[in-house]
């Protein structure tokens, strides 16, 4: 299942880039940019401010969901693995019923083959095989 595992690897790639420090040093960038550009008169600092809130609740957002993806990445595991073992017991059955199945034809064959060797024997003893009331 490659789509998973990819899933669980950008999830793991996001949350240790999200802890490191390189992230620590970018986010820092980031704000002593936004402070810089208020002080040079680019932005007012309402709007710096605001700016930096989104940003800080986007992280945060992203945090969640990252948690969230690992949470559904394992249950689809466990969903999977569920899966397999129903899967092998509906096969296991499946193959059970197909012998049994063999079984019983090759009862009804023999059956049949008696069958035809008595009306073969009476056929050639001259009696008439004997006839259903039904």
């Amino acid at each position: 299942m490659p789509d998973k595992k990819r899933i669980q690897k950008t999830a793991l790639a996001v949350t240790r880039w999200i802890g490191s420090p390189t992230s620590v040093v970018v986010h820092t960038v980031i704000f002593i940019l936004c402070f810089l550009a208020v002080e040079e008169g680019f932005i007012l600092f309402e709007n710096m401010l605001l700016i930096l809130t989104e940003i800080q609740e986007d992280v945060g957002e992203l945090q969640e969901d990252v948690e969230e993806i690992g949470e559904d990445v394992e249950d689809i595991s466990e969903e999977v693995e569920g899966m397999s073992e129903e899967e092998a017991a509906d096969e296991a059955m499946e193959e059970a019923r197909k012998m049994e199945q063999k079984k019983t034809l090759v009862d009804i064959q023999g059956d049949l083959r008696k069958l035809m060797r008595d009306i073969e024997r009476l056929q050639k003893n001259g009696q008439p095989p004997a006839q259903s009331t039904s």
